[in-house]
């Protein structure tokens, strides 16, 4: 992709990104998935260097969502704790399948017989 620029020296994570899909969920649910379509939009097709909070305001403008609620909930930690709560959920699920797919552990009865 020719003008990608997603990452650059200031800004070497995709966890604005992240933040910023928790934080359109929770003041936007109805209108999230369309937030992530435009922001990833944004980013691979336009190569908008979507790490930057105001690329991520004007794709927050641009399906609809309350800019000033985004801002506090992305600022504020309210974002953070969600994805942190996401990650958790997803590593516990993670746990639990590979659990369940592994025998379980018998343990070896030995039987006696009673001599009569």
């Amino acid at each position: 992709m020719e003008g990608f620029r997603l990452f650059d020296t200031e800004h070497r994570s995709s966890k604005p990104l992240c933040l910023a899909y928790k934080a359109a969920q929770l003041v936007a649910p109805d209108k999230a998935d369309a937030f992530l379509t435009t922001l990833r939009h944004a980013t691979v097709h336009d190569c908008r260097p979507t790490t930057h909070e105001e690329e991520i305001l004007c794709v927050v403008r641009k399906v609809g969502i309350e800019e000033a609620a985004f801002a506090r909930y992305f600022h504020d930690g309210t974002a953070e704790a969600a994805l942190e709560q996401d990650s958790y959920l997803v590593q516990y699920d993670l746990k639990n399948s590979i659990k369940s797919r592994q025998p379980s552990a018998r343990l070896a009865v030995s039987s006696h017989s009673s001599r009569v």
